[in-house]
């Protein structure tokens, strides 16, 4: 893991903590080498550790495990099945799930299968 060029969390943690206090989490920024934009962040957003940055994140996806399979069984079954035709069988199959035609797509391909438009 890439390690932060900025201001520790340690460091952080004291600023917001001399806030938390009362007291002059300014000059504990100035002590701690820290700018004053950093420090009136984390005392205005009460956060010391990064947000993620970037990458995949399975808790934000649609498509789970169990969705691709089955999309890779419905072209096992018949390949010449239609996007739209898929989509149906995704909705129909896994209640509350909607998928776009895009997306299909796009992890049908993700799987090394061609599409062609008809």
């Amino acid at each position: 893991m890439k390690t932060h060029k900025g201001p520790t969390a340690e460091k952080k943690k004291r600023v917001l903590d001399a806030f938390l206090r009362g007291d002059n989490w300014k000059l504990v920024a100035q002590h701690n080498d820290m700018s004053l934009a950093t420090a009136r962040r984390v005392v205005t957003t009460g956060r010391t550790t990064l947000l993620p940055r970037g990458g995949f994140r399975p808790s934000k996806s649609k498509v789970t495990p169990e969705i691709r399979a089955a999309l890779e069984q419905y072209l096992d079954k018949n390949c010449q099945y239609t996007l739209r035709e898929m989509q149906t069988f995704v909705a129909a199959n896994f209640a509350g799930t909607e998928l776009s035609v895009q997306t299909i797509r796009r992890h049908i391909l993700g799987m090394l299968y061609t599409v062609k438009q008809v």
